[in-house]
């Protein structure tokens, strides 16, 4: 699945297309081959095949629309899609790959119960909104905890490469007065991982 914006409409066809896709596979296919080799090759009755063929897709259709109406299957569907769909990051540090996995685990229970109450009442446009605008959010938070964990892993191997090499000494500067290139990169790239760890900061206090 794409990582893009998932909005209420976007759930509901993934919603769907899972279920139908579930029903017309497994048991249910397996009876359909069953009689369709039957009516065709024992008995040599095309007719009788198209009819038990419009049967399983009727069966298949009214099975698909009940399953649709039970809250616990719904339930577990929407959880899978939005996890799925929201991978966590791989991260090393366990205090931020907490606050990324609960800032998914609460999109997906604030998707779910929007979700609930939209099948039991009138459709709510503000209510609906919500989903994209959380689901921004916790991308945002997914994406700057990775971009900070990714940044501070480059820092690190600069730092080692520099050690290692002897090419680099902090707070020295080459002939002529000018900075290292490769310390200022070291610099550049230490501001971006402290942005990127305030955007996280930023992002879980709203």
């Amino acid at each position: 699945m794409s990582d893009t914006e998932l909005t209420y409409t976007t759930l509901r066809n993934e919603l769907t297309r899972r279920v139908f896709q579930f029903t017309f596979s497994g048991p249910l296919l397996l009876v359909w081959s069953i009689g369709l080799v039957t009516f065709l090759i024992v008995f040599e009755r095309p007719l009788f095949a198209l009819i038990w063929s419009g049967a399983m897709v009727t069966l298949g259709f009214l099975t698909a629309a009940d399953y649709l109406r039970k809250p616990k299957v719904c339930a577990r569907l929407i959880r899978s899609i939005v996890q799925k769909r929201l991978r966590s990051p791989e991260l090393t540090d366990d205090s931020v790959k907490s606050i990324v996995d609960k800032g998914i685990n609460a999109f997906t229970e604030i998707t779910l119960k929007i979700y609930q109450c939209e099948k039991q009442k009138d459709p709510d446009a503000q209510l609906r909104r919500l989903i994209p605008l959380t689901h921004r959010m916790v991308t945002l938070l997914r994406d700057s905890a990775r971009e900070a964990e990714e940044l501070e892993r480059g820092l690190n191997l600069a730092k080692g490469s520099a050690s290692e090499g002897g090419l680099l000494q902090t707070d020295k500067w080459e002939a002529g007065g000018i900075p290292s290139r490769r310390q200022e990169s070291m610099e550049e790239t230490r501001r971006e991982a402290d942005q990127a760890r305030v955007s996280v900061n930023d992002t879980i206090q709203h």
